[in-house]
């Protein structure tokens, strides 16, 4: 029992600090020509990543999922590193550097699904792509918890200001960390109380140490006496050690 409520308070801990370290991440975003993103946010923890509009949805091939009023398309983000490292995904980057980049899908072709960075373009009744080659897309799952999904449960038809917004988005950051250390110093609680109420009234911490020692009471020493001859001479008799004391009266003279 102990060891289960040890190991739900550490992935309480656990949790709480991955919490509070995604309220707390303020990173800055750039595009590819170094210029900043405004309302972007990183992907991922990592310290170079991706990163998508604050409305959108981020996916782990690096992409962006546009949720905005152009319909539902994916789109070239931007990136957590003014350099632009290796993990950042950044295709078709000699285009548009100053802001994002559609991605368009034109096509499948054999075995695999073709893409084209900006429009697809029919140039002499073959289809193409106006920025570069077509290419593969590797396969990728949405990133929950962050970008637009970190307020998933702000109703999405309401028509608050975009400071009502950030004021909901504050207060779910602050208050979903409180509320995970409050369960978890509850079950603290509960099982310290469960096991204090089962250990016995007279338990002692010694009594479970390796090689304590049990020291018994010395015997208590009462002193027989025995009557000589009946002139009522009190003689002491000494104790032996499991044996029964007993009385013995002394010989009369003749």
């Amino acid at each position: 029992m102990s060891h289960t409520v040890a190991k739900v308070f550490c992935a309480c801990v656990v949790l709480t600090l991955f919490l509070l370290a995604n309220a707390a991440d303020d990173r800055t975003c750039y595009y590819l020509d170094g210029s900043t993103a405004n309302n972007h946010v990183p992907c991922t923890t990592n310290s170079v990543t991706n990163c998508c509009g604050s409305n959108d949805i981020c996916l782990s091939n690096g992409l962006c999922y546009l949720q905005g009023s152009q319909g539902l398309s994916l789109s070239r983000g931007t990136c957590s590193d003014k350099n632009w490292g290796s993990d950042c995904y950044k295709p078709c980057s000699s285009y548009r550097r100053n802001t994002g980049m559609p991605i368009m899908n034109i096509g499948y072709n054999y075995s695999s699904t073709q893409y084209c960075c900006g429009t697809v373009i029919v140039d002499n009744n073959a289809v193409g792509c106006k920025y570069e080659d077509p290419f593969e897309l590797t396969e990728a799952t949405v990133i929950p918890g962050v970008a637009y999904l970190a307020n998933n449960g702000v109703n999405g038809n309401s028509t608050s200001s975009p400071s009502s917004s950030s004021c909901i988005a504050v207060e779910a950051g602050v208050s979903i960390p409180l509320g995970v250390i409050a369960i978890a110093a509850g079950i603290w609680a509960l099982w310290e109380r469960r096991r204090r109420r089962r250990q016995p009234r007279n338990y002692s911490p010694m009594s479970d140490a390796e090689g304590s020692v049990s020291v018994a009471p010395a015997p208590s020493h009462s002193h027989q006496t025995a009557e000589l001859g009946g002139q009522g001479v009190a003689m002491p008799l000494p104790e032996l050690m499991d044996t029964r004391t007993e009385y013995r009266e002394a010989p009369s003279k003749p």
